[in-house]
């Protein structure tokens, strides 16, 4: 019971958080403009959840959506592209932001 509550609420919770960031940032509408083409990124992935549809990454500086480096939980734009990724793996993304939800996709390793 405690590990199913962990896999649902803490994603959850962290998505939330990130929306909460999202929505509190000061040019927002400006940085949903720049969200929607999607900005390249790189990052590392600290934790996959398929199931749910997310994925949690470390990720540096989007300077389009005017945020710090910082670790998220993004939605996959895909969720099938998170079968390729694991724990560990450095990626290379495209954040895309519209209505206050941030979504990772074109996700691919790096190497």
């Amino acid at each position: 019971m405690n590990r199913l509550i962990k896999r649902l609420l803490v994603p959850g919770l962290l998505a939330g958080f990130a929306t909460f960031a999202w929505m509190s940032l000061p040019n927002r509408d400006g940085a949903e403009e720049a969200g929607a083409k999607g900005e390249p990124a790189q990052g590392v992935v600290l934790a996959v959840d398929g199931a749910a549809g997310y994925v949690t990454i470390s990720h540096g500086a989007l300077q389009s959506l005017g945020m710090p480096p910082m670790t998220m939980v993004f939605r996959a734009a895909d969720a099938a592209q998170l079968q390729a990724i694991r724990a560990g793996d450095r990626i290379r993304f495209r954040v895309t932001g519209t209505g206050g939800e941030l979504r990772a996709g074109e996700i691919e390793v790096a190497r």
